[in-house]
């Protein structure tokens, strides 16, 4: 039996956003799980307890996507991302 070759469709990319974004950690809801860091640890720092030093941090479009990824890493959904 003769194999049907299978035509791929092309997937289109999500555009990211060319808008830096600032990053909230909501310091009652972390407990230093840093899956924050171990995703992105250019955009998410660590103290010495373990705990994200984001807070505050404005990171521009090259970083956006890494910073979601960070964000939703988060166990305890302490972590958001404002416009």
């Amino acid at each position: 039996m003769k194999a049907t070759p299978v035509k791929a469709t092309p997937v289109k990319a999500t555009p990211v956003k060319a808008t830096p974004v600032k990053i909230v950690v909501d310091s009652a809801r972390c407990t230093g799980h840093g899956r924050c860091h171990a995703i992105a640890a250019a955009v998410y720092q660590l103290d010495e307890d373990g705990f994200s030093t984001a807070d505050g941090q404005t990171v521009g479009p090259e970083q956006r996507e890494d910073a979601q990824r960070g964000a939703n890493a988060c166990p305890e959904a302490a972590i958001s991302l404002e416009e």
